[in-house]
């Protein structure tokens, strides 16, 4: 890949996502590529379910399609065009600007890259064709949500992973993939509270806010919400365990070329475990930051961005730092 183009992949994935991009500093170019691409192909179904169109149904298959045919849709960009709304403006905007060349990045992949980007934007699709997901009962619910949703973004990555680390117990970490996907979600759904509320998207089960006599209408005006939002908070760390065993059990190695994903991988995981460890630590003691709207403190971003450049190969002090954060 020239460099120039890489240099345009790196500045769009830093429109698209305020914390991957810094996590995957250490990634090597192909593989950051890759990511990146199944990313984008991700936000673009993101932006089509959230338009509640009532062509969305279609649209989503029609980008699925594109995706397995390996054939841009003209009909997704103009749908996505005039789709872009919300309090994720920007990273839509740099969606939509971004397509045709992830697009022609995604094309010239190798093929067991493009298969699992096809399959894993495919396996998402389903969720958001569900409304019933728009009000969740049970954190069952809310689990099976967020395993469709982003578990299956998780696997998904698991596998590019897997291709240039070759896991010796694959599955095993495919697994500990998808729960660290659902564990992130969890910490989405937590700092996005607001957000969620204000566009009548309930992921907070009800069988919560029974337990503390809370309804919808009254959620999260009311003097009991603040422990409804810590018991997601501790809902959230308890998924992130998956997310720490599978981080520590990603094979260390001095071989070379491996050593390079390695310590990519290694540091991508590292950053992104101990922000969501220490973001749902910081909302727990103080819930008010959930309802200000979507909580995404840029000083944790860079320290962690910082951070896990520092101890991605020390498997004992990310313990104690995860353990530090812990609830």
């Amino acid at each position: 890949m020239k460099d120039k183009t890489f240099l345009e992949i790196k500045k769009a994935s830093f429109g698209l996502s305020h914390i991957y991009p810094r996590a995957a500093v250490s990634m090597p170019n192909d593989l950051y590529t890759e990511v990146f691409t199944l990313y984008e192909m991700l936000r673009v179904a993101d932006i089509i379910e959230e338009s509640r169109s009532t062509d969305k149904n279609l649209m989503l298959d029609v980008h699925v399609d594109s995706l397995i045919n390996e054939k841009k849709s003209d009909e997704v960009k103009d749908f996505v065009s005039k789709n872009i709304h919300g309090t994720k403006k920007i990273q839509e905007i740099s969606a939509l600007n971004y397509y045709d060349m992830f697009f022609d990045i995604y094309i010239n992949l190798p093929k067991d890259a493009k298969d699992i980007i096809a399959q894993t934007t495919k396996r998402t699709v389903p969720a958001m064709k569900d409304d019933s997901y728009l009000d969740v009962h049970t954190f069952d619910d809310q689990k099976k949500y967020a395993g469709d949703v982003a578990g299956e973004p998780g696997l998904g990555l698991t596998r590019l992973f897997d291709i240039r680390l070759g896991f010796s117990n694959p599955e095993i970490m495919f697994e500990r993939g998808y729960n660290h996907g659902i564990a992130l979600q969890k910490v989405n759904i937590l700092r996005g509270l607001k957000e969620d509320i204000a566009a009548a998207r309930n992921y907070v089960p009800q069988e919560l806010l029974d337990k503390y006599d809370l309804d919808r209408a009254s959620f999260p005006n009311n003097g009991s919400s603040n422990e409804v939002i810590k018991a997601l908070a501790k809902d959230a760390q308890d998924y992130l365990k998956f997310g720490l065993d599978y981080l520590l059990d990603i094979p260390l190695t001095i071989e070379y070329p491996k050593y390079e994903y390695s310590k990519g991988v290694r540091t991508f995981m590292t950053g992104l475990v101990l922000l969501g460890q220490e973001m749902s630590n910081n909302i727990y003691k103080n819930p008010s930051l959930a309802l200000m709207g979507d909580y995404k403190p840029i000083n944790l971003l860079i320290k962690h961005a910082y951070l896990s450049r520092h101890v991605w190969d020390d498997n004992k002090k990310i313990k104690k730092i995860f353990e530090n954060k812990k609830i």
